[in-house]
């Protein structure tokens, strides 16, 4: 499996790169019997700092089927943001444009946003510091909606939730694949914790 598990409705070059925020770093992490690939993100001890991967953010227009997967446990949940699926941020600011799921603190939810109008799911899920999830977020074949999920390390559906409003859709509203986490504070904490690839029977994947 890749980082993210993503696929596209057309045919993309998904070129992945690393960045900073406010000098925070990513570093790779020795893997275990069931997480045998892992990064992590960590913020510095400058005001929200961290750093993300991400592919170009006008890479993909969004038209449908389009489905991207993370396996990751929050470090740090005092403080820390995590924004991960489809979106144009390269900041700690929120997308512009984009699908993904947002965790604030404990609190994870779905969004979607179109030139800066954005709609946040109904309902959200506390998620537990130092614990594996997966998650997905999940364009349909239309792309007049978006599906998000959360599953524990077990595989067992934890939430889902969808949205129908502010999906970025049209001309000029491209997005990327991406991942971000940053934290508020000025200390320097390991953030977020991920999986490059997954160990087949550890982790059941959706059919996509």
């Amino acid at each position: 499996s890749d980082l993210m598990n993503v696929s596209f409705n057309t045919p993309v070059t998904p070129c992945w790169a690393r960045f900073s925020v406010n000098t925070g770093t990513n570093s790779v992490v020795p893997g275990t019997v069931t997480h045998p690939g892992q990064y992590k993100e960590t913020s510095s001890t400058t005001a929200n700092s961290g750093a993300f991967i991400s592919t170009s953010i006008n890479s993909v227009l969004l038209g449908g089927t389009e489905t991207t997967e993370l396996i990751f446990q929050v470090l740090t949940t005092a403080n820390t943001t995590v924004r991960f699926g489809f979106g144009d941020t390269q900041s700690i600011t929120a997308p512009v444009d984009g699908a993904w799921i947002n965790i604030a603190g404990t609190t994870l939810d779905g969004r979607t946003s179109s030139n800066s109008v954005s709609s946040t799911t109904g309902t959200n899920y506390t998620i537990a510091a130092t614990t594996w999830y997966r998650a997905k977020v999940a364009v349909n074949s239309t792309a007049t909606q978006v599906d998000f999920y959360l599953y524990n390390e077990a595989g067992t559906q934890l939430w889902t939730d969808s949205l129908t409003t502010n999906i970025p859709t049209a001309a000029g509203r491209e997005v990327g694949n991406f991942y971000i986490a940053t934290n508020s504070g000025i200390s320097a904490v390991d953030l977020l914790l991920h999986c490059f690839f997954l160990k087949q029977g550890h982790h059941p994947r959706l059919l996509q």
